[in-house]
């Protein structure tokens, strides 16, 4: 879905788009806490929780093919049909229909009928650096998020309500990101985030356990942790090319669900020694933060569209050559 809504909207919405898209997250971890509450029998709270799925099932027909998709599929009339509709629901000029599928239909024509799989995500060395980065900072997202919101029965207070107040505690962070994301830079935002709370994980590691200190702390973590997690969704999208964005987010989103499935069995370790788990989650949000900063800013570039423009996209923009914010690298006009 995410990816759907990131090709549908217009450059200028992308963010706000893909950072709605988390809040409600934020909202089914508060909804977590509030049901676990009240519901003692856990049977009846399993059925109460898979309730929340059926509601999908009332609107998936209202929803519109990607036309940036189709285009790239060669389904031109599909696409600008979609596009003239969004047109004229918005109170929009009425498109030359007849003008787009003729100059598609002539593109696509000239264009090699291709297939594309995942594998095409690490063909090429450009592309494949930029795909093991943004795996890794899944993963990372992924595993210190999770490794810090089922570690709330060590903090103190009650279980159900820190897990609530982190939910909470997640919606100034998006706020944050809506505001700043296209000031500073995914690059930056990402980078930064993962940083402060990969840090604020290893201070919580060597503070007393159990006190409000620690708590503050792993909430201060948490706060940048959901920031990060956040972005690396409009990030992904933004980043590779139209043939493989929809492998590329799966591809993302499987690392993610790895560690979410891994990080129970971390938290298992501190049966050796209460801090290492938390070094653990410190560490790898720290790398991967690191990590960030060699990855190009997306920020005002038009998403890239076949496999050889994800190749060359942002070629030599890192921290180091064009600046946190990548201030050096020359602007392209967004379609």
């Amino acid at each position: 879905m995410l990816c759907a809504a990131m090709e549908i909207v217009g450059a200028s919405k992308r963010t706000a788009c893909g950072i709605t898209f988390q809040a409600m997250f934020a909202f089914g971890v508060m909804l977590v806490a509030f049901w676990g509450f009240i519901i003692e029998d856990r049977v009846w709270l399993q059925v109460v929780y898979g309730a929340h799925s059926a509601l999908l099932l009332f609107h998936w027909w209202l929803i519109d093919e990607s036309p940036r998709w189709l285009w790239s599929q060669g389904r031109i009339s599909e696409a600008v049909s979609i596009v003239d509709r969004a047109v004229k629901l918005n109170g929009g000029e009425p498109i030359d229909k007849a003008h787009y599928i003729s100059r598609g239909k002539a593109r696509s024509a000239s264009a090699e009928d291709q297939s594309y799989s995942v594998l095409d995500m690490f063909r090429t060395p450009k592309l494949r650096l930029k795909s093991l980065n943004v795996c890794l900072n899944w993963f990372a997202n992924s595993l210190v998020y999770y490794g810090l919101s089922l570690n709330t029965g060590s903090l103190a207070g009650n279980p159900y309500f820190i897990l609530f107040v982190m939910g909470v505690i997640e919606m100034p962070s998006y706020i944050l990101s809506v505001i700043f994301l296209d000031k500073a830079g995914r690059r930056c935002l990402t980078a930064s985030f993962l940083l402060v709370g990969g840090l604020a994980c290893l201070i919580a590691a060597f503070t007393p356990k159990g006190s409000t200190l620690t708590t503050s702390i792993v909430f201060v973590g948490k706060f940048c942790i959901a920031g990060s997690f956040a972005i690396i969704y409009n990030y992904s999208a933004e980043m590779f090319p139209t043939v493989i964005r929809n492998t590329a987010l799966g591809v993302g989103s499987m690392c993610a669900r790895l560690s979410a499935a891994l990080t129970p069995l971390i938290t298992l370790l501190d049966s050796f020694d209460a801090r290492v788990p938390t070094v653990l989650f410190a560490t790898v949000a720290l790398v991967s933060g690191f990590l960030t900063t060699l990855l190009p800013e997306t920020l005002n570039q038009p998403m890239p569209q076949s496999l050889d423009d994800g190749e060359h996209f942002g070629e030599g923009d890192t921290c180091f050559t064009t600046g946190c914010f990548g201030s050096g690298r020359k602007r392209s006009p967004v379609p």
